[in-house]
């Protein structure tokens, strides 16, 4: 399918005909749809849970390194990219496409952390049930801060026993 060429930084590159539909679907939400499948550089595949990028772009070599810069950058110097001014950039629809896949792929991590931890009687961090109701990062960040939270307490609790 995709063909891979980053394992540890999950980092793709694909075909336009190898783009799946429900990788159009997320390729729509990231750019806007304001473009043609065959001018996205790069997209957030949620299937892969990896960034892909675009083998037939021009810049292909560039955008590998923009996006190993990226998934390798730590979170202070996400934040300065953030609160920099990225408006007139020739790589600001990248590099807001990349901030997103970030947040989604640490995002999965952290969920996929928690989905392990055994829950507690009155410890319940999450039912997965209501997952397709809470796609909004803020509330996904403050189940996770709960769950850390939580387990601290849990942790402390067994200790003091």
């Amino acid at each position: 399918m995709y063909q891979l060429i980053d394992e540890k930084r999950r980092l793709y590159a694909c075909n336009v005909a190898e783009i799946t539909l429900e990788d159009a679907y997320c390729i729509l939400q990231s750019w806007g749809g304001k473009h043609s499948l065959s001018e996205v550089l790069v997209f957030y595949s949620v299937t892969q849970n990896a960034v892909v990028i675009n083998e037939n772009c021009k810049d292909f070599n560039s955008i590998v390194k923009l996006c190993r810069g990226f998934l390798d950058a730590d979170a202070e110097t996400l934040e300065d990219v953030e609160a920099g001014n990225l408006e007139g950039n020739t790589w600001e629809p990248v590099c807001r496409v990349l901030l997103e896949a970030r947040g989604m792929m640490d995002f999965k991590d952290n969920m996929e952390m928690l989905s392990h931890q055994k829950s507690g009687k009155e410890y319940n961090l999450m039912d997965w049930r209501t997952y397709n109701h809470l796609m909004q990062e803020q509330q996904f960040f403050k189940i996770f801060q709960y769950g850390v939270i939580m387990g601290k307490r849990t942790e402390r609790a067994r200790r003091a026993k």
